[in-house]
């Protein structure tokens, strides 16, 4: 599949842009390198047969059991034995069993395993002569350490939901395995790719919490009380309070929100909050953030504390009466219970801090009310930044004024969470160049203290440039900061692409460097946000020359060839599918930017029509922020 093309150019040096780093997933040892472990004499299969089993405790949790179900099935995958899963009774040294999460046999080796320790979702991984105990921190965590433990013995890896590495073993032996593994921040999630939302195994074995409804009955997902997003109208229901108090709504065709200084509203808000607190006892998070749409209420009450305090002050002020009441109530009713309630420094106005000059060329509380409750966690979500920088580099424009925003929020708090973003929302088929930023700010995440983070793509969307390699680097890399990217991606590449790997490299690396070189020419540099309001606009011929677009079609063309050469056409035809969905985001540049060029009107839509076709093949149904991918087309035709 191939656009007319007019001109042809190489690339003299393709420059490979990279973010270093001095860990593996996993586990390093004091020299920086990945630990290993030696085989021992012990045999864990041989010719299709084991004398293993996978024992788990009496009444064992789904989550346990699931962790059963997946090392049974990847392990026959990898040796050909079947593993059975049975109930635990009495388990010595001497018995061949991989023993999972809280069972007698763990407990009776003092092998001490808790969600602090290992933050939540983390595990270890002892083996006791012939046995093998695998457990987490949570059940959760559990599964994440059977994904660990196949993974040194038959390198199981996830590249992708229909992408998973097992390597054969016809003779498998056991490994000296002693793990800890803790990830780097406690919750992990990523939203926008819809296999990835709707598959609850996909999720699991990528080691991610799930940002919609989980599939599976265990899984973060359910762990936000108010949803993990706008959360208002989860408390107050329009369609339950507003016909007898239109007064507790503010309502915009942008959006609607709560009238957060009305007494009545507040004190049924905190009677639903306790309710939900009752209705879900094991949930370790209170969303307490404001809807969609950038819309604050004005009655004079709220613009006087909102002029007083500022917005996000009179937003705090708001969040610190909801967790005082409700952790009265916790005091009483559920003493020893841990919540962490979170709001969004999201929209015009609650990004900015309530804060003032402290005369020390730093920041101070407005005063005392606005200082976030203990428990309170700053949700920060700045939509202008620029995520082709790094949040700390001082000549990206853009992200000097979100540094300052955040520099005003620590100096009030040290409890964060971040929502970030993949995508630019106004072109979800752009090449979105994070790759570069994306390393240093998730560290920098880490140094202050950052408790949860979401990434964020096509919310609705199917499609987006590198989408698959995207996810795989944020799996990795919310697990493990330090993990090598450049590994990671070379990695990836080899696994996802195949045979056309070369070519999809060449693909990456050049277009990295050509819009390397476009940010250190261009006047203001080169901004990638989530909305596109900079000069020179990302979408345009400003940026994206004739050129660059045309060779990585070439690329493209290459890569397509590779496959040709495969017997197994079911594979061929799965990997083609990969290479063209990137084609298609090319594609969409080069029709939207030079249609101009196409001096022959066959030619033309000839190309638009196999763009058409191509949007049905990959299901890539919106091209923009609430705009299917058909208007696109039309104003093509047109």
């Amino acid at each position: 599949m191939k656009i007319k093309k007019l001109s042809i150019y190489l690339l003299c040096v393709i420059l490979a842009f990279g973010m270093t780093a001095c860990r593996n997933d996993g586990q390093t040892g004091d020299n920086g390198k990945p630990v290993t472990f030696a085989d021992t004499n012990i045999v864990l299969a041989e010719n299709g047969n084991t004398q293993y089993k996978t024992v788990v405790p009496k009444n064992a949790s789904e989550a346990i059991l699931f962790a059963a179900q997946e090392l049974n099935e990847f392990f026959a995958k990898a040796t050909g034995a079947s593993l059975s899963t049975e109930e635990e009774s009495s388990v010595s040294d001497s018995d061949k069993v991989i023993a999972l999460g809280e069972t007698e046999f763990k407990k009776s080796k003092n092998l001490s395993v808790s969600e602090k320790e290992l933050t939540g979702d983390g595990y270890k991984i002892e083996r006791y002569g012939n046995a093998v105990v695998i457990c987490g921190g949570s059940d959760s965590g559990t599964a994440y350490g059977v994904y660990e433990f196949m993974k040194y013995h038959f390198g199981f890896e996830v590249y992708a939901a229909d992408e998973i590495k097992v390597e054969q073993k016809e003779k498998l032996m056991l490994k000296d395995i002693h793990l800890t593994d803790a990830p780097d921040f406690e919750g992990r999630m990523v939203d926008g790719k819809n296999v990835f939302d709707a598959v609850g195994s996909y999720r699991m074995r990528t080691r991610m919490w799930n940002s919609s409804s989980p599939s599976l009955d265990y899984g973060a997902g359910k762990d936000f009380i108010g949803g993990h997003c706008h959360s208002f109208f989860y408390y107050l229901p329009r369609e339950i309070y507003k016909q007898d108090h239109p007064e507790w709504y503010k309502e915009t065709d942008k959006g609607g929100t709560l009238c957060l200084s009305n007494a009545e509203l507040k004190a049924e808000f905190v009677k639903n909050a306790i309710k939900a607190l009752q209705d879900n006892p094991d949930s370790p998070y209170l969303n307490i953030s404001e809807e969609d749409g950038y819309v604050w209420c004005d009655c004079a009450d709220c613009l006087a504390e909102q002029n007083r305090y500022t917005t996000s002050g009179y937003l705090i002020r708001f969040c610190n009466y909801v967790i005082g009441e409700c952790e009265k109530w916790i005091a009483e009713h559920q003493t020893g219970r841990e919540v962490k309630y979170l709001t969004f420094a999201y929209s015009t106005g609650s990004i900015n801090p309530p804060v003032k000059d402290d005369g020390k060329g730093g920041f101070a509380a407005i005063d005392a009310s606005v200082v976030p409750h203990e428990k309170l966690y700053i949700r920060f979500a700045p939509l202008d930044y620029c995520y082709s920088h790094a949040l700390t580099d001082t000549s990206c424009e853009k992200n000097k004024i979100t540094a300052q925003y955040l520099s005003g929020w620590k100096a009030i708090t040290n409890r964060f969470m971040i929502w970030d973003y993949d995508v630019n929302y106004h072109n979800f088929f752009m090449f979105f160049n994070c790759y570069d930023a994306l390393q240093t700010n998730l560290k920098n995440y880490k140094a202050m203290g950052v408790v949860n983070i979401m990434r964020q793509d096509t919310s609705g969307g199917e499609v987006s440039s590198m989408d698959d390699l995207k996810l795989y680097l944020n799996t990795k890399l919310m697990w493990d900061t330090e993990a090598d990217v450049n590994e990671l991606i070379d990695d990836f590449m080899d696994n996802f692409y195949k045979d056309a790997a070369p070519y999809m490299k060449e693909y990456f690396s050049s277009v990295r460097a050509y819009l390397k070189n476009k940010d250190l020419s261009a006047e203001r540099g080169l901004h990638y946000c989530v909305y596109d309001y900079l000069s020179p606009t990302l979408p345009t011929s400003q940026v994206w020359s004739k050129r660059i677009l045309e060779q990585s079609l070439e690329l493209f063309d290459k890569a397509f060839d590779a496959y040709e050469k495969l017997e197994d056409r079911e594979l061929a035809d799965k990997l083609r599918l990969r290479v063209l969905r990137e084609s298609y985001c090319v594609r969409y540049l080069l029709l939207k930017n030079y249609a101009a060029y196409y001096n022959i009107d066959d030619t033309y839509y000839e190309a638009v029509d196999e763009f058409e076709r191509d949007t049905a093949v990959l299901g890539a149904n919106m091209f923009r922020e609430g705009q299917v991918t058909s208007e696109f087309i039309d104003m093509l035709r047109r």
